[in-house]
């Protein structure tokens, strides 16, 4: 029970001076802790001036129906204490006054003349277990809540983008939310766009999403809400390309000296400051199951929180919402929705903005901090195919035309020796598990320096765990993870099976131990050639990567190209390289453009998505059937 004041204008028999018609942040507002069954438990009250009518809005923690409802509410006349004071009963049987019941937003509004309300009334609102008054005994010096929550909404796991059907998934999936519903950003943000709710996305900046996001299309909306305010997107320690989003002056992760950085804190109700520093530390919301959006919108827990931040005797505190959006129903389009404009509807709660975070006061010193919360297992994973990867692509990066033939080098430190083919063209960069051409490189003659241009490479390059996390075992080399496409010319009955290498100059063959099958590459000035003998046709992947670097570029994914003929199958850039395979046998060709325009719509669970719509960005993948002693041919055209 708490009981409000509204100021004295002036003299003893002047009147409210009520706000004019506008927003009920303008009204005079008094707050009251949570002490009551929900729908008897009265947490606000407010009073506007709306034209010819007086609007008394009252707010209850929760209900769902009238038939929950028992309020009264009794106007008195100060200036006039004998008077009879207007009793109204809620629900009504019979008034000339105007209710509106909103269950969703938990209100209660009654619309009265002004002629028949006091010009000092005294309003009190009673249920059957809280009470709450609006008198003059003290003053205020303005309109508005005296009390405030400063709600801050943050936000991991937004986005993952690594292929077109994930990227989708984590826009607007059918059946990936916690309780198998619609799930997504998307709904996420529509509600943000409706409300006016400030959010705070932390690992939406991350090269791979800003890419996905480009090739979707939904960058532009993504700028808009950022320039609007509705979106806070922390760089990150390393960002790569920012795709025109602003290059913001917060950070998530690594504290940044002398930049305000979002983290894990042991302190979730204040952001800290070092001493002698102007780095801000800003706690970030981990994951609860207390915190998430309901059918209803918030949970009681969080209303009460609400309130208490609100009443409490520290100016400084926050209160912070939000988690992991893949795990939470913040992508559920109906209960996201309900949740923010519950917020919106409290006059009280104030979400933080970006400037808001710059000049929050900030306790000095250091919190402790925590672990950011991340997927280790993806982690780790990631960190496994880097060490495998960057050794090769440094390699690469020294090589300079140089004439090489050999497989003596561990270039990818793995353990085992990798073989090499070069000329002033080409680098083919091969391995005897599973005879398979991981890497291949041109050098492209043109201007005052040549240009390295790869043109193959495996999946793990651009995206890692494609298949079942359960699945992943580090100790498997490059085998760790059994969804990737390990390279070109892999086997498809068995891809790290072992092969014995015999080199010869500009040859290379790759024998199997029982003789069954062998490869031969052979790399000349203008192609590389690569034969199959054995007693039967093999069946063989080549995984194209033309270029990997262009997803970083704006509108990249309108600059990738295929051709399909009888035997032979191209893919590439437009006014870049364009790598062609022929054979004589049967060629087909998939790729992650495939599905880009069906990635505008939600997913739809009973559409059959092309193959393409499981490759990683930006990948395509040929399958071929290779008779035995037949050849295949590479070339590349720029």
């Amino acid at each position: 029970m708490l009981i409000g004041c509204l100021p004295p204008p002036g003299g003893e028999a002047a009147a409210w001076p009520l706000p004019p018609r506008g927003a009920w942040e303008e009204a005079w507002c008094m707050l009251d802790p949570s002490d009551a069954d929900p729908a008897h438990d009265l947490t606000a009250v407010y009073v506007r001036s709306q034209d010819e009518n007086i609007e008394i809005r009252i707010d209850l923690l929760a209900y769902q129906s009238a038939d929950e409802l028992s309020l009264d509410m009794e106007i008195g006349d100060e200036a006039n204490p004998q008077a009879a004071p207007r009793l109204i009963h809620i629900p009504p049987s019979a008034d000339s006054a105007r209710f509106a019941l909103d269950p969703d937003l938990d209100t209660v509004t009654v619309t009265l003349p002004r002629s028949q309300v006091p010009a000092r009334p005294r309003i009190e609102v009673t249920t059957p277990q809280d009470a709450l008054t609006l008198s003059r005994a003290a003053t205020y010096p303005q309109s508005g809540c005296p009390h405030t929550t400063s709600l801050l909404l943050t936000f991991y796991d937004t986005f993952a983008g690594r292929f077109p059907a994930e990227a989708l998934r984590s826009w607007d999936a059918a059946h990936s939310g916690p309780r198998g519903e619609r799930h997504g950003l998307k709904h996420l943000l529509e509600a943000a766009e409706t409300y006016q709710i400030p959010l705070v996305l932390l690992d939406l900046k991350t090269p791979e999403n800003l890419s996905a996001l480009d090739a979707m299309g939904l960058l532009p909306r993504i700028r808009r809400m950022e320039e609007e305010g509705l979106l806070l997107l922390p760089n990150r320690p390393h960002p790569g390309a920012l795709f025109g989003l602003q290059d913001s002056p917060f950070f998530y992760g690594e504290i940044q000296t002398g930049a305000p950085t979002f983290t894990a804190s042991g302190d979730a109700t204040r952001l800290y400051r070092p001493l002698f520093s102007n780095t801000k530390i800003i706690p970030i919301a981990l994951q609860s199951d207390q915190n998430q959006p309901t059918p209803g919108g918030p949970s009681l827990e969080v209303r009460r929180a609400l309130l208490e931040t609100a009443l409490n005797e520290e100016p400084n505190d926050l209160l912070l919402l939000g988690g992991s959006l893949r795990l939470s129903t913040w992508g559920h389009p109906e209960m996201v929705g309900k949740m923010l404009a519950w917020f919106a509807s409290r006059p009280y709660i104030h979400v933080l903005t970006a400037d808001d975070l710059l000049a929050f006061p900030a306790k000095p010193g250091w919190p402790e901090l925590r672990p950011l919360p991340r997927d280790e297992a993806h982690a780790q994973l990631a960190l496994h195919y880097q060490s495998l990867t960057e050794p090769i692509l440094h390699f690469a990066e020294r090589w300079q035309g140089a004439r090489l033939s050999h497989c003596a080098d561990d270039l990818d430190r793995d353990g085992e020796a990798e073989c090499v083919l070069a000329n002033e063209n080409y680098l083919a960069i091969l391995d005897a598990r599973g005879a398979r051409l991981t890497y291949l490189f041109s050098l492209t003659h043109t201007g005052t320096a040549p240009q390295l241009r790869q043109l193959i490479g495996p999946s793990w390059q651009a995206a890692v765990g494609l298949s079942n996390p359960s699945l992943w075992d580090l100790s498997k080399g490059e085998a760790a993870d059994p969804g990737a496409y390990p390279g070109a010319f892999t086997d498809l009955d068995d891809a790290f099976k072992v092969y014995h290498p015999i080199l010869q100059g500009d040859t290379l063959t790759f024998v199997q131990p029982d003789s069954q099958r062998t490869k031969t590459f052979r790399l000349t000035p203008v192609r590389l050639e690569v034969s199959y003998s054995g007693q039967e046709a093999a069946r063989t992947q080549i995984s194209l990567l033309v270029e990997p670097e262009t997803r970083f570029t704006p509108g990249w994914a309108g600059k990738y190209v295929q051709e399909v003929s009888p035997g032979e199958a191209a893919w590439g850039l437009v006014n870049g390289p364009m790598l062609r395979i022929q054979t004589q046998g049967q060629v087909t060709l998939r790729a992650f453009n495939e599905s880009l325009p069906l990635l505008t719509g939600p997913e739809d669970p009973d559409f059959s998505y092309p193959a393409g719509h499981y490759l990683p960005f930006p990948m395509a993948v040929i399958e071929a059937t290779i008779a035995p002693d037949a050849a295949v041919w590479i070339t590349v055209s720029h």
